[in-house]
């Protein structure tokens, strides 16, 4: 077995490989980017060396930089992870070259599976001979899978000849082509559909002569008939759930085939045990077309209990960076069955605080409370079609609705007297209105004890609250516990809990009259500015052109993603602050409506 292992990567894949060092008693080598002095993965490694500026082309994807690191560090193997240079067969060459143990398959497999590149190429010869045949090049393929599956199955094979496969994954549930939940096994597959499948697979990576953990992904359609789609050549960032159902440390025996021992189970050892889900935590937005959320991580809870697994690379106080994938968690529950994993995850869910970034946590609750996704129902449409009916705003039950509105209340009051610990005595009770959409809601904050009085529709209900931290309260509503976290998003807040998340805005109606009367003097010009540092990709619109409410109007690049501006309101564009390439603060001026 190795001595010391340099990883090539970071966040929770970096995280994962550095504990699988530890067990295996080997001395984990971490590298960093200038934007990841100190992330996790950094402070849980013995050594770590820095390799460049923040963007990944100058820093995790610099084969020259990496392999220096190594070097110095005197590292037996370096493990790649999943993404960056993982795929790159120009990398395991490199490193065999340096006389370093590249943890994963051949140089010559990966070539081999680098379908994608010769894919292309095919494309090209094809066309090319079209033309001169027959005078068009049109080309056109078959066969279309309407509605399809996604499933993939997890190989491992090593340098002895052995190879198994170790079930499958249903990774339907996807956005914008990448995937979001994956579960283990697949509600579509029964054990023949499986092995056939599987067998399948294993052709594959003998064919390649192919060594270390690999997918083979197939598609799936309505008759349960399967197609070769792809091999992803690395771990994949959905092995936990295989992990857990499988009883196999992946990550264990990728280091062991590497070190060039033999698999340690055989393919009639592997049995496939109860269920798991894995929800992807990513640092985005729901509510504004999933736009990157980076910023400071101001409170974090991660969930426990029976069947939980949470693969985390920030912690508390960490900054997200703009640089890379929003990616910053991955929350797996294991249950006996597919209906014990979904109530566990909900569960998990719940707990889960993520506070002074956006992320994805609100809308897996949705999602897993789906009547598609609850009966495995899946393909990858799944969710566009759940965002077609998905109302904006889900209404919240009655008294959740209300918990919120006085959680936004607090905090407002205590933003506008931070560190007093009660109001002067005119300000005992503070009268407030919060906004849900169209609703509006009386509040009458008490000072620092004392229950609160929530006027709604004729109704006024007493709530008994408890102000946890900053942004944290736990409130009582007609016998109800309403646990709840806030985040600022522009001048509302986000309220959090377990029935979901609530837009609210809080007006203090003594200076509502004096904010009508300068609003109506004032002309209705939308200034629009950038909500995180990113660059200017494409600008879609010019001074004078009408748009829309909704149409796009440019669109700015940010942690790997390209993200449409689009207008808040219909008007007609009055100023452009900005020019295609250039980048760009948060906070700074884009354009404006009128």
């Amino acid at each position: 077995m190795f001595r010391k292992v340099l990883i090539a990567n970071r966040g929770e894949i970096a995280v994962r490989i550095i504990r699988a060092c530890r067990e295996l008693g080997i001395s984990p080598v971490a590298v960093y980017s200038d934007a990841d002095r100190a992330a996790l993965h950094v402070r849980l490694a013995d050594e770590a060396y820095g390799i460049g500026p923040a963007p990944s082309t100058e820093s995790y994807l610099s084969i020259e930089k990496i392999l220096d690191a190594a070097r110095r560090c005197g590292a037996d193997a370096i493990h790649p992870g999943y993404g960056f240079l993982s795929e790159n067969p120009r990398f395991a060459e490199a490193c065999a070259r340096a006389g370093i143990v590249f943890v994963g398959p051949p140089e010559e497999a990966m070539r081999l599976m680098g379908s994608e590149a010769r894919l292309g190429r095919d494309f090209e010869a094809a066309r090319s001979e079209a033309l001169g045949a027959f005078g068009d090049g049109s080309l056109y393929l078959e066969k279309y899978v309407s509605r399809p599956r996604h499933v993939e199955i997890q190989v491992l094979a090593d340098g002895h000849g052995n190879a198994v496969y170790l079930g499958e994954r249903e990774c339907s549930v996807q956005r914008r082509h990448q995937k979001v939940i994956e579960e283990c096994p697949s509600p579509a597959l029964d054990e023949t559909l499986r092995r056939r499948m599987g067998e399948t697979a294993l052709e594959v990576v003998r064919a390649a002569g192919y060594r270390n953990a690999g997918t083979v992904e197939f598609l799936l359609d309505e008759d349960r008939t399967f197609y070769f789609l792809e091999m992803n050549t690395r771990l994949q960032v959905e092995h936990p759930v295989t992990e857990l159902v499988a009883g196999v440390d992946l990550v264990r025996e990728q280091f062991r085939i590497a070190s060039g021992e033999a698999l340690s189970i055989r393919q009639d050892q592997v049995a496939l045990r109860g269920w798991a889900i894995e929800c992807r935590i990513y640092a985005e937005d729901p509510d504004k077309s999933f736009f990157p959320s980076p910023g400071r991580i101001r409170r974090l809870l991660e969930p426990q209990g029976p069947g939980v697994r949470v693969d985390s690379g920030v912690y508390e106080g960490w900054e997200v960076p703009i640089y890379y994938d929003p990616l910053i968690a991955k929350l797996i529950a294991h249950g006996a069955d597919r209906e014990q994993a979904i109530a566990r995850m909900r569960r998990a869910l719940a707990e889960y605080r993520i506070q002074g970034i956006r992320t994805t946590i609100e809308f897996f609750k949705e999602l897993l409370a789906d009547a598609d996704f609850a009966a495995g129902r899946l393909s990858t449409a799944l969710i566009e079609e759940f965002l077609a009916r998905r109302r904006k705003s889900a209404g919240l039950p009655r008294e959740a609705l209300e918990a919120a509105a006085l959680a936004a209340a607090l905090e407002h009051r205590a933003r506008r007297a931070p560190g007093r610990g009660r109001l002067p005595p005119r300000m005992a009770f503070m009268k407030l209105e919060v906004y849900h959409g169209e609703e509006r809601l009386e509040i009458e904050v008490p000072d620092a004890e004392g229950p609160a009085r929530i006027r709604r529709d004729g109704r006024e209900v007493a709530a008994d609250w408890v102000r946890l931290q900053p942004g944290e309260y736990s409130i009582l509503v007609a016998g109800r516990v309403f646990d709840l976290a806030l985040s600022a998003d522009g001048e509302a807040f986000v309220v959090s809990g377990r029935d979901g998340a609530a837009l609210v805005r809080v007006a203090d109606p003594r200076r509502a009259s004096r904010r009508h009367e300068v609003d109506a003097g004032r002309p209705g010009l939308e200034r629009i500015v950038a909500e995180m540092p990113g660059k200017v990709i494409r600008i879609l619109v010019r001074p004078g052109d009408p748009v829309a409410c909704g149409q796009g109007l440019l669109v700015l690049e940010a942690m790997k993603m390209q993200n449409e501006i689009q207008a808040p309101k219909g008007g007609v564009v009055r100023e452009l602050g900005v020019v295609e390439g250039k980048a760009v603060n948060s906070g700074d001026f884009l354009l404006s409506l009128e």
